[in-house]
């Protein structure tokens, strides 16, 4: 069994990937956060929740579907000594346990989400991003925006396997001690 700080260490990698795309953008500009330490007004609340479900966000949270990452991670070792004996059960078994763990914490996801979404926006920027978000043409960029992902990863998956050995060995051609 993993313990916690495999897991720490997976879950901070993957923030830590998900930083990372933003940290190399090539766009220089610089969109600070509103830092709004006081709680939401009712008004802002309501925005809050608006751009929640507009965005998928709520969804998201509802289900507990991000956790299906975890269901696939081979290195937490979730089959062995069970009984499963189906492709279907050794996934879905997991995916399972997972969202059963995760009710005991969901209220804790919630108010993190409404707490930092509250922090990040001001009350005039959330009412543009729910403006935009619930419109038809919001509602295609979080449609496309998915699709693009997915289809393009499937596309460059040859290339990026390739990048990423080359990488790997330059690195350690760099990092390895000279004799």
């Amino acid at each position: 069994m993993m313990g916690n700080k495999f897991l720490r260490s997976t879950v901070c990698g993957l923030a830590m990937m998900g930083a990372s795309s933003s940290l190399f953008a090539q766009n220089t500009e610089i969109y600070p956060s509103a830092m709004n330490e006081q709680p939401a007004n009712a008004e802002k609340q309501a925005l809050i929740r608006r751009f929640m479900a507009a965005t998928g966000l709520q969804r998201e949270l509802d289900s507990g579907s991000f956790l299906e990452r975890y269901a696939l991670n081979s290195q937490l070792d979730w089959n062995s000594g069970t009984a499963a004996t189906t492709l279907f059960e050794a996934i879905t078994g997991p995916i399972e346990a997972l969202k059963a763990e995760y009710e005991h914490v969901r209220p804790t996801y919630q108010e993190e989400f409404e707490r930092h979404i509250n922090w990040e926006y001001t009350e005039e920027e959330l009412r543009q991003l729910v403006a935009f978000f619930e419109s038809a043409v919001g509602q295609h960029y979080i449609d496309g925006d998915w699709r693009m992902r997915a289809y393009s990863a499937t596309n460059l998956e040859d290339i990026e396997g390739e990048l990423v050995r080359k990488a790997v060995a330059r690195y350690q051609q760099a990092h390895s001690p000279q004799p």
